[in-house]
């Protein structure tokens, strides 16, 4: 079989997923199920990269190839971040000393999450006090990125923001000892 080339984004999960309903290469349990193709995202880490007769070639973030056996598609448990889009969920934990105004905390985190490009206004942001932690207040954020595969820069983004304005606002970060 020829390789198959996208002219579009999306494109190329549409005919691979027609070729194998024609020649029903991969079967599925049903339709729809578990629809992997080239550029979906399986895993936060991973990327498909191949889909063939018998097998599927993953590749991982650190550019390695993983070769499944299409049947662990079939009989397994499938994670695909970007099957119906490609928006992701990233969670931050923060610990700041229990002198701090959370108020303040939760303003400024939301505030980082809201100027951030990749971050998207709805659902909104949310910055959560989770708890008193053994050294300091425990705090969360949650946000959603536009795509997935940029999660780990935007959460590396907010985590540089965090620190300059916690900095910048006095307050900080819980610490042993």
């Amino acid at each position: 079989r020829p390789p198959i080339t996208a002219r579009w984004p999306g494109e190329l999960c549409r005919r691979e997923r027609a070729y194998r309903r024609v020649r029903s290469v991969v079967p599925a349990a049903s339709p729809g199920d578990a629809d992997l193709c080239v550029g979906s995202v399986p895993e936060d880490d991973r990327a498909v990269r191949r889909v063939r007769v018998r097998a599927t070639e993953i590749e991982t973030f650190d550019r390695a190839s993983v070769i499944i056996p299409n049947s662990e598609f079939i009989t397994g448990v499938v994670k695909n971040w970007t099957r119906t889009n490609t928006l992701g969920r990233i969670v931050i934990k923060i610990g700041v000393a229990y002198d701090s105004d959370p108020v303040q905390v939760r303003a400024i985190l939301l505030e980082i999450a809201g100027a951030h490009p990749q971050v998207v206004q709805s659902p909104p942001a949310g910055a959560f006090l989770l708890g008193f932690g053994n050294i300091g207040l425990e705090f969360e954020l949650r946000c959603v990125v536009a795509d997935v595969e940029k999660g780990l820069a935007v959460r590396s983004d907010l985590h540089y923001a965090i620190m300059t304005r916690f900095r910048e606002a006095g307050i900080e970060f819980a610490r042993a000892g």
